[in-house]
């Protein structure tokens, strides 16, 4: 369809131009990637600016109207303690392919802060990459799908 390659303004308008009925669809940009889909199941890293070794974690998330919700397991690697595994709860959105959360300690083996989180996720849902920061800490961090449950993002 030769029209495709016409600028986006000039497809709007080219159907009342032409009189014809070319339906939205038909003009609509084939590179124009679909929206994002956000897995289920998660496993990932995140790493502090210091190059100290990653820290794994699991996630899991659900998403609905681009509000994110979830929960992360990780171990218990800090000083002195005495719990083998930290949880957070997991509050954010998901714009087109921007996930940005907020992970907040419950509580388990004394930890009660917050991390904000800011990552892009792919249009395939198999990862995200991105980066993390609290006060006077931040680091990278990157997760891979672990499962095809996939819920599509409107």
């Amino acid at each position: 369809m030769p029209w495709l390659n016409l600028p986006a303004r000039l497809r709007r308008i080219l159907p009342a131009l032409l009189g014809v009925g070319i339906t939205t669809a038909a003009l609509a940009d084939p590179h124009t990637p679909p929206p994002p889909v956000l897995a289920t199941h998660w496993q990932g890293a995140y790493a502090y600016a210091s190059n100290s070794a990653p820290v794994p974690f699991t996630m899991e998330l659900s998403a609905s109207n681009g509000v994110v919700s979830g929960r992360i397991t990780e171990p218990a690697l800090y000083p002195g303690h005495t719990v083998p595994q930290l949880f957070a709860d997991i509050s954010g959105t998901l714009q087109g392919t921007t996930l940005a959360f907020t992970k907040t300690y419950d509580g388990t083996g004394g930890q009660t802060q917050s991390v904000q989180y800011v990552s892009e996720v792919s249009y395939d849902g198999h990862s995200m990459t991105g980066r993390w920061t609290m006060p006077n800490l931040s680091g990278t961090f990157s997760a891979a799908a672990t499962d095809l449950n996939f819920t599509r993002v409107p």
